[in-house]
C-alpha cells in the first residue's frame, strides 16, 4: 500500500498551504504544527475554542478546555495571531460517527470560529488538527471544513502512540499535565513534564501492562505545553496548584494556574524546521519501507482507487501521517 500513501504525501509536500493550527494548549495540537511546518506549510495563526468565563472545565466531546487559560501565552509564544471564539453548543447526536451539522450542536462553535479566521485571515487554505485515533473529532472537523472550503492535515492521525509520545519527547516538547483521569495516574503526576524521563518511562510502562493510551487519546490526561521548537520564548507557569476536579470524581484532578508568563526571546538558529525528530517522516522512503506494495489486481480495485479514508483507516501505524489529510488531501490533487 505504499504506493497510496507515498502519492498522498507527495500531494502534502508537492501544495503548501496557508494554515490555521486549531489549538487546545495540549501536546497533540502543538506538535501537528510541526509536521505542518516541516512538510512546508506556512502556519499564519492559531485558532481556540475556549469554555464560558467561570467555567474550569466543559463536558464537551469535542475539545480540551482544560488549560484554557494558559492559550493566550501560547499564541504569544508561538509569536502567532489568536482568532478566539466562546464555547456555545453542546454534544449532541453522540451516538453516531457520522455529523450532519445541527443548530446547537457544539461542533457549529467550530464553524463559527474557522470562519472568523477566514474573514480575518483570507488566505487560509488549511486547517492543522492534532487528532490521533478519535473518528468522532476527525470526522466532524472535516465536516466543518468541508463546508468551509479547507483542507485538513491531521498527520498524526493513527500513528503508533508509543512512537508519537517518543517523538515530542524527542523533539523537545515539554508537556506538563494539566489533567489525569486514568488508574495509574494520581493528582501527584499533575504538572510533571513529559520530558521527565522518570515520568516518561512510567506512562510507558501503564501502556504496556494495562493498555493505557500512552498519548492519553481514552482521556488518561491532557496536557499543556510550555516550551516546543516553535515556541519563540518559553512559557512559565506561576503560582500553579493542583486540585480536585468539582465533578470528577476520586482521582481526578487538574492543574489551575494563576499567572503564565513568557520567558527570553529564544535565538532564531535554536528554533524552525526541519525537525530532527520528524526526519523519519519526511521522505517517501518511511512509507515505501513500512507497507507492502499493492499487487496489480489491489491497484485496480474501486476501494483503492477512491476511497482513501478506507486504506488509510486499515493500517495503525505511520501510514496515516498524512492521516485525516489523506482524506482531504486527495481534493487538491
Amino acid at each position: 500500500r505504499a504506493l497510496c500513501f507515498s502519492l498522498l504525501l507527495a500531494t502534502a509536500l508537492a501544495r503548501a498551504m496557508r494554515v490555521v493550527g486549531l489549538i487546545s494548549g495540549g501536546k497533540d495540537s502543538v506538535w501537528n504544527l510541526h509536521y505542518c511546518q516541516h512538510f512546508g506549510h506556512e502556519v499564519v495563526c492559531v485558532a481556540n475554542l475556549a469554555p464560558p468565563p467561570g467555567v474550569c472545565e466543559l463536558d464537551s466531546y469535542m475539545y480540551q478546555t482544560v488549560g484554557s487559560d494558559v492559550i493566550d501565552a501560547i499564541a504569544q509564544a508561538l509569536g502567532l495571531p489568536l482568532v478566539r471564539r466562546t464555547i456555545m453548543g453542546a454534544p449532541k447526536a453522540i451516538a453516531s460517527n457520522s455529523y450532519i451539522p445541527l443548530e446547537g450542536d457544539e461542533v457549529e462553535d467550530l464553524t463559527l470560529l474557522l470562519q472568523d479566521v477566514v474573514s480575518a485571515h483570507p488566505g487560509v487554505q488549511a486547517v492543522s488538527c492534532g487528532a490521533i485515533l478519535s473518528n468522532y473529532q476527525r470526522l466532524r472537523v472535516e465536516s466543518v471544513c468541508a463546508r468551509l472550503g479547507l483542507k485538513v492535515l491531521a498527520f498524526m492521525w493513527r500513528q503508533e502512540q508509543e512512537l508519537l509520545l517518543q517523538q515530542m519527547i524527542n523533539g523537545g516538547v515539554d508537556a506538563r499535565i494539566a489533567k489525569v483521569a486514568s488508574m495509574g495516574l494520581e493528582a501527584r503526576h499533575v504538572g510533571a513534564s513529559i520530558l521527565d524521563a522518570h515520568f516518561a518511562s512510567y506512562v510507558f510502562s501503564l501502556g504496556a501492562k494495562w493498555g493505557v493510551h500512552v498519548c492519553g487519546e481514552g482521556g488518561e490526561y491532557e496536557t499543556t505545553v510550555v516550551n516546543a521548537p516553535m515556541y519563540q520564548r518559553s512559557i512559565e507557569l506561576v503560582g500553579s496548584k493542583t486540585v480536585d476536579h468539582p465533578d470528577g470524581g476520586d482521582g481526578v484532578a487538574f492543574l489551575q494556574v494563576e499567572k503564565a508568563e513568557l520567558g527570553e526571546t529564544k535565538v532564531a538558529d535554536s528554533r524552525g524546521p526541519p525537525y530532527a525528530a520528524l526526519e523519519a517522516y519526511s521522505s517517501l522512503r518511511y512509507y515505501e519501507e513500512t507497507f507492502s506494495q499493492l499487487t496489480p489486481e489491489e491497484e485496480m480495485t474501486p476501494a483503492t482507487a477512491t476511497s482513501t479514508v478506507a486504506v488509510a483507516e486499515s493500517h495503525s501505524c505511520g501510514s496515516t501521517a498524512v492521516g485525516s489529510g489523506a482524506a482531504t488531501l486527495e481534493l487538491v490533487a
